[in-house]
């Protein structure tokens, strides 16, 4: 915090450690977890999808 509030640091530099780096840190973490969401929910159904459709195909080869 010092190095910050030194009078030889522009203020210019000290706003963007401050405040543009740190929102810009959260919106790229934001974009790269709702990436991998997506993918988890994409991949996750395709798992039920299968399981079910076997569960379901061998129900129905039962005669039931």
């Amino acid at each position: 915090m010092a190095y910050i509030l030194d009078s030889s640091v522009p203020m210019r530099r000290a706003w963007w450690y401050m405040f543009a780096l740190p929102v810009l840190l959260m919106v790229a973490l934001y974009i790269v977890l709702y990436i991998i969401s997506l993918v988890t929910i994409a991949v996750g159904g395709l798992v039920f999808n299968i399981v079910f459709s076997r569960f379901a195909g061998y129900y129905w080869d039962r005669g039931h």
